[in-house]
């Protein structure tokens, strides 16, 4: 199937997208005990989004597969999500910059001057260039090869263009560990944060920023954030307990936001994880209260639709100056 086949098809409602997927257990936890949040996702698009009964982790089921999402990433991401080509759209460059310099006065409280960082997922480079320009010694991983060249050239940075997990760091120890809106589209989150543990210098942190999936009554929010690109949902209590699963705790120098958390690694032996049914089926709970036929009927979704349609316009030809 062609690249535009299958961005026509991604956008057509009620029809499903062009994969196939495989059932699994929960990453987080392991458990199968899952409900069903949604068939549909933002687009009214067929993809189901259940939630794990154990600890309350959302995925998408059937998960696809590492070489569907590989060919996705590949062929269609960049375009599908924000109507971009090779490189990043202009106004999207200067939000960057604005959002990237926001980003490092927050973790101001928790990182040393003369830092060694890393950007996990660091797409076009911008945090890495204000991290650069503070003085701190910069290390990206970015697999889409475009957006790796593009912040190799632009701002002089050092970016690996690799999957996690087929990438070569040596022995190299980082004190500020980030990954701005990236572990939503993993397949494996819980391998993942392990892996960026097995980074972390000994009293370095790791910031994980991703959207926050607590529901709101009018069910819009939710259903906004679900689409093909996001295959695992989070919320504060499943991000953090992503976090002690990997016998990590949070910084108190840095005040969480939602699901915008800085951890460090816990003084205190593992232990296994402890996790809340009760939680995750009061969420579920929740998540049924949230009316997406409701929100199917207004209307409300082809607005929304259009907004996203001219945002995405605007980032890509509007005037960056």
């Amino acid at each position: 199937m062609g690249t535009f086949t299958k961005l026509l098809q991604g956008a057509i409602p009620l029809t499903s997208y062009p994969y196939v997927g495989v059932s699994e257990a929960c990453n987080l936890c392991g458990s199968a005990e899952k409900a069903t949040l949604s068939e549909y996702d933002r687009r009214i698009k067929k993809l189901r989004t259940v939630i794990c009964l154990n600890c309350g982790l959302q995925r998408t089921d059937p998960m696809p597969t590492q070489a569907e999402l590989s060919d996705y990433y590949r062929l269609s991401y960049r375009f599908d999500y924000q109507l971009a080509g090779t490189k990043p759209p202009k106004f999207h460059l200067k939000r960057s910059v604005n959002l990237a310099e926001k980003r490092l006065n927050w973790l101001l409280p928790a990182i040393s001057e003369k830092a060694n960082v890393l950007d996990f997922g660091c797409g076009s480079g911008e945090f890495l260039k204000a991290c650069k320009d503070k003085g701190h010694k910069v290390t990206g991983i970015e697999p889409g090869q475009d957006y790796a060249n593009f912040a190799n050239e632009t701002y002089g940075v050092n970016v690996k263009c690799s999957v996690w997990s087929d990438t070569d760091l040596g022995d190299e120890k980082f004190d500020l560990i980030t990954s701005f809106h990236v572990f939503e589209h993993l397949r494996d989150p819980l391998g993942a944060m392990r892996w960026l543990v097995s980074r972390l210098a000994k009293d370095g942190v790791i910031t994980i920023a991703v959207p926050n999936m607590i529901p709101h009554t009018n069910g819009r929010k939710m259903f906004e954030r679900l689409h093909f690109a996001h295959v695992h949902g989070f919320t504060p209590v499943t991000l953090e307990l992503l976090g002690k699963a990997c016998n990590l705790e949070l910084d108190p120098r840095v005040q969480p936001t939602g699901t915008d958390m800085v951890f460090r690694k816990s003084a205190k032996k593992p232990t296994k994880l402890k996790t809340d049914p009760t939680y995750a089926q009061a969420m579920s709970k929740s998540y049924g209260d949230s009316n997406m036929l409701g929100y199917f009927l207004t209307g409300r979704w082809i607005v929304d639709a259009f907004a996203r349609a001219g945002r995405d316009i605007r980032d890509s030809f509007k005037s960056s100056k």
